[in-house]
């Protein structure tokens, strides 16, 4: 069985405590200004349609409950919807990153051997980085 060689780069790591806090602080409040981009653009994209649909059959503009309710609940499922698929393609990307052989997965406790067929509950895990 050929098994590549690859090197491991650690993350970079913050040196102190506070500068972890200050990075992650800022992380948090750049993806809730993004969510909040998010939302105003769904929210006007969501208006637009219903004031599309009023024009269309005015008998929607009795319906101001359905409405408000459409105007408050579309935006934050499709922000749900968004960041999921955000999150699908990170992961497809990271996939790739690593190569289409999932050379990350040999290391994997418990996985099967693919000769034997066995399973060796991780004893051997990292064994070929060893050699």
């Amino acid at each position: 069985m050929n098994h590549q060689r690859r090197e491991f780069h650690a993350p970079r790591r913050p040196r102190n405590k506070l500068t972890a806090v200050l990075v992650g602080a800022a992380g948090a409040i750049g993806f809730a200004l993004f969510t909040g981009l998010l939302l105003l653009v769904n929210g006007t994209a969501v208006l637009v349609f219903f004031g599309a649909l009023v024009d269309a059959n005015p008998a929607w503009a009795e319906r101001k409950g359905l409405i408000q309710f459409g105007l408050f609940a579309l935006p934050l499922g499709m922000v749900v919807i968004e960041w999921l698929v955000w999150d699908f393609l990170c992961g497809l990307l990271r996939r790739e990153g690593r190569g289409s052989g999932g050379a990350g997965r040999q290391n994997d406790p418990g996985q099967n051997d693919e000769e034997t067929g066995q399973n060796d509950g991780g004893k051997t895990m990292g064994a070929e980085w060893r050699r």
